[in-house]
């Protein structure tokens, strides 16, 4: 019998049953040790320190950006204000003079500003997060936020990025998934199961307020999911089939035929449906 049952289904749980579900098994079922615990260890340890840095630059560049709205809007009211005074009749002098001043600070803080939004614009590009969203939280923890769960699925899990952007007079909400490699040329499917997920338990917390949109991030492009009736469909039978695999006494069959996924499985050398060739002995 299974050490331990999963009740459940963690969105990330999502991407790896995408990848195998035997692999899934192994780990969340049978609590199994893997073959190269160490290799996992530290690749993990590389993705979530990856994460971070991702984090700690969209978070640079959108405290960068709200530094450099405001001294657009400083620099905007002392020209006005210069304006004003010329208006009630001030003698025109050269910058010693309250006008010249005036005009001289507003001029050098909206310069100022203009460097300051290209930098953040820039940086804000190399991380592939849309320039119009404002991080709410991050699951790498700098703006930890909220654990989502949709009770009625059993599912739960914390988006790699909640944002927020103003539609209007409202405030829209947007999930983003975010990872450290380069993108394939079609998202795979784990990461889009991941990504929908995401979606569906922002609508369930944040109700109409949050967008049916949300983001795949690599490190070299960003990729919008749209959560579609037919995406939505996948994603509550993806989560079925992991409930399911959480409740067997045995491991499941193998859900694809990539050697690639084998070669790579830390559980490869002890899984009876693998499609690595066997050491020679």
């Amino acid at each position: 019998m299974p050490a331990s049952i999963t009740s459940t289904v963690r969105s990330s749980d999502l991407g790896d049953w995408a990848f195998c579900a035997i692999k899934l098994y192994y780990e969340r079922v049978q609590r199994r040790t893997p073959t190269d615990s160490h290799a996992c260890d530290t690749a993990r340890a590389t993705g979530s320190s990856s994460h971070a840095a991702h984090e700690a630059s969209v978070a640079s560049a959108m405290h960068v950006g709200r530094i450099a709205s405001r001294l657009t809007l400083i620099g905007a009211l002392a020209l006005a204000l210069m304006l004003l005074f010329g208006l009630a009749g001030c003698s025109p002098g050269d910058v010693s003079d309250a006008r010249g001043w005036l005009g001289a600070f507003g001029a050098g803080l909206i310069v100022l500003a203009i460097l300051l939004h290209r930098g953040s614009a820039e940086v804000r590009r190399r991380t592939r997060i849309p320039a119009h969203l404002r991080m709410l939280s991050s699951d790498a923890g700098l703006r930890r936020g909220q654990l989502l769960r949709d009770d009625a699925l059993a599912l739960l899990g914390r988006p790699d990025y909640v944002f927020t952007r103003k539609v209007g007079l409202r405030k829209r909400v947007f999930t983003a998934e975010y990872k450290s490699r380069t993108a394939p040329r079609r998202p795979f499917r784990g990461h889009v199961l991941q990504t929908a997920a995401g979606i569906h338990l922002a609508r369930v917390h944040y109700g109409r307020a949050a967008a049916t949109t949300g983001y795949l991030v690599y490190s070299d492009s960003s990729v919008p999911i749209e959560l579609t009736p037919a995406l939505a469909r996948e994603l509550e039978g993806a989560v079925a089939a992991v409930h399911a695999l959480y409740a067997s006494p045995v491991p499941p069959a193998r859900n694809h035929s990539s050697r690639a996924r084998c070669a790579a499985c830390p559980f490869s050398a002890d899984c009876p449906s693998s499609l690595s060739p066997t050491p020679a002995t």
